[in-house]
């Protein structure tokens, strides 16, 4: 008569040591595969991004997005104060998107009671409703923001947010090098005009609304320095967040600039301002 054999404490432990190990090796992966996905599905929304602007610019007359006046705009009279310009594209573009869930980087949802938003928090102007108010719209939240520069603005109009227009903007998609105009990208607010002269955020995690522009982008919400963005042609892809010197953001944004490599951007420099970036891929 045989008796059956059962397992000592030892070899138990063994066992649950080598799980326990592969477990421990495999969760890095699995975390890596998990990022990647949402990394690839934030791709695919500003692609369908893509076609919602473009539709709008073939309604538009082939021009891009005008802006959304406050009701008070036009009895200033003055053309400009009121002028909400092309962060108004949540009111502007409503009637595209059905599909509200992508306008959150699945990297970045909302949350209830948040402002402006941060590499891993989508914004929410709701939060307080003055700019709701302001563009007489309630649906101010989402992960991306538009690149201010690509804006027609109405007639009159010479100025956006303070900013000047005249012969910096973009007002039809019908230019040279789209490819290397954002558009549309992972950002902490409804959008932002980008200078070159523009410092990257000190620190990896808000506060980025301060003095630079290009800091509303520069997060990295993706991993390895990385950030998503859409271009004025269509295509969307990972965006370095050192790249962001390097695009043409407006007519006159200077690529060779303090910050690049065709503008002789220093290690030292990247120390001094952002020490975060430091090993981040250069451009």
């Amino acid at each position: 008569m045989f008796r059956k054999r059962a397992f000592t404490l030892v070899e138990l432990l063994v066992v649950i040591s080598i799980i326990a190990l592969l477990v421990a090796m495999l969760l890095p992966a699995l975390g890596k595969a998990r990022k990647q996905a949402k990394k690839t599905v934030c791709q695919a929304y500003l692609h369908q991004w893509g076609l919602v602007f473009h539709m709008e610019f073939q309604e538009n007359g082939g021009r891009v997005l005008g802006g959304a006046r406050h009701p008070e705009a036009q009895e200033l009279g003055d053309g400009t104060t009121g002028e909400a310009g092309a962060e108004a594209w949540p009111a502007i573009l409503y009637d595209y998107y059905v599909n509200q869930e992508f306008r959150f980087c699945p990297e970045a949802p909302i949350e209830k009671n948040q402002g402006f938003g941060d590499h891993k928090t989508a914004w929410n102007l709701n939060a307080d409703g003055a700019y709701a108010a302001f563009l007489g719209f309630d649906e101010m939240a989402g992960s991306y923001g538009i690149n201010d520069w690509v804006y027609n603005p109405p007639a009159g109009v010479k100025t956006s947010f303070g900013f000047v227009l005249t012969d910096e903007n973009y007002n039809s998609p019908d230019v040279r090098n789209t490819d290397e105009i954002p558009l549309f990208l992972d950002c902490v607010l409804t959008g932002s005009f980008p200078l070159d002269t523009d410092s990257p955020p000190a620190l990896p995690q808000w506060p980025y609304y301060h003095s630079s522009l290009i800091g509303r982008y520069c997060m990295d919400r993706h991993g390895s320095g990385t950030l998503n963005g859409l271009f004025l042609d269509g295509h969307a892809r990972s965006v370095g967040c050192k790249e962001l010197w390097t695009l043409k953001w407006s007519r006159g944004f200077k690529t060779a600039n303090a910050h690049t490599l065709a503008g002789w951007a220093s290690r030292s420099l990247w120390e001094a301002e952002a020490p975060w970036m430091v090993d981040f891929p250069d451009f």
